[in-house]
């Protein structure tokens, strides 16, 4: 949890759904967000938030994998695309995934669908 440049997943304790991000600051740091968000009354609530809200699903805080570690904020943002391209259920916003060019899709595996 003290790592820092990190592509990230959190998976749900409820079903087969997980969110994979990617932050600069330490990870505890950036979990602490995400938890303190579901607690928040205003504003919109993240995809985390809604799925405790929307589904009382609970998340595996103290499971929190590292996917990909990497400085370059550029090289970080196409790690999270290609990983959460490559979830099973992934909780991400759709637009999450929205630049990483259709291209790149048969040399990772991946299906052009979301």
């Amino acid at each position: 949890m003290s790592h820092c440049n990190v592509v990230y997943k959190i998976s749900c304790g409820d079903c087969d759904g997980s969110y994979v991000g990617q932050t600069k600051r330490r990870l505890s740091t950036r979990i602490k967000v995400h938890k303190n968000d579901i607690n928040k009354k205003s504003g919109s609530p993240s995809v985390i938030s809604a799925q405790k809200l929307d589904f009382g699903h609970e998340f595996e805080w103290d499971e929190v994998q590292i996917l990909d570690e990497e400085k370059s904020y550029k090289k970080r943002l196409i790690s999270e695309m290609v990983n959460i391209k490559k979830q099973r259920k992934p909780l991400n916003l759709q637009s999450d995934t929205l630049a990483l060019p259709e291209e790149y899709f048969p040399v990772l595996n991946l299906s052009s669908t979301f």
